[in-house]
């Protein structure tokens, strides 16, 4: 038995003297090799060399967010995962994922604009997104009066005032459930 380096990797294998170095066995050693993007091969030594699988910190030329990715993969925008940074056309913020295209269809910051009247006479502020429907006149009265945000106030059978908006209570029609704690006897003499 005799130590013979392979031709091809210089890695030593103990086999009989007879044995042909073209005869010997695949190399079974972790590979030594360099890839091209400076990591070393996490195969072994008789496996063609792979792409990069060693997580690195990338950084992303489209948005400047930074990232963990395997070396082999790139740093593409539909892989950031951080809130957005863009600003939408209507002037607010986008409040989606960086990776997301940003939609003006979905902004729900309310608007300050010239005041909107709901069908029960109470101003209200929509979500920017309703508002341009509001404008093009394609926002039901329905949709007005769930933006009210005015208390209802309406005193309750139990004695209490309701705590829900008028948009909630549909115009003091429905109301939200009394929360409040009642301190009645009940039949058993708790409270």
């Amino acid at each position: 038995m005799v130590a013979k380096k392979r031709p091809t990797c210089k890695h030593a294998v103990t086999v009989e003297c007879s044995v042909a170095e073209a005869d010997l066995p695949p190399c079974g050693q972790k590979c030594a090799r360099s890839l091209s993007c400076g990591h070393f091969c996490k195969l072994k030594c008789s496996e063609p060399c792979g792409d990069c699988r060693v997580k690195v910190e990338k950084t992303i030329p489209d948005c400047g967010h930074k990232l963990t990715l395997e070396c082999k993969d790139a740093a593409t925008q539909d892989k950031c995962r951080a809130p957005c940074a863009r600003k939408l056309p209507c002037g607010h913020d986008c409040r989606g994922r960086c990776q997301q295209p940003c939609d003006q269809r979905q902004c729900t910051q309310l608007v300050d604009r010239p005041k909107v009247m709901a069908p029960c006479r109470h101003a209200v502020r929509l979500p920017c997104n309703r508002y341009q429907l509001f404008v093009e006149g394609a926002l039901d009265a329905d949709e007005l009066l769930s933006h009210c945000a005015a208390p209802c106030g309406v005193t309750l059978a139990c004695g209490h005032r309701c705590r829900g908006d008028c948009g909630a209570c549909l115009q003091r029609r429905v109301h939200a459930p009394c929360t409040q704690p009642c301190m009645k006897t009940i039949i058993c003499g708790h409270l």
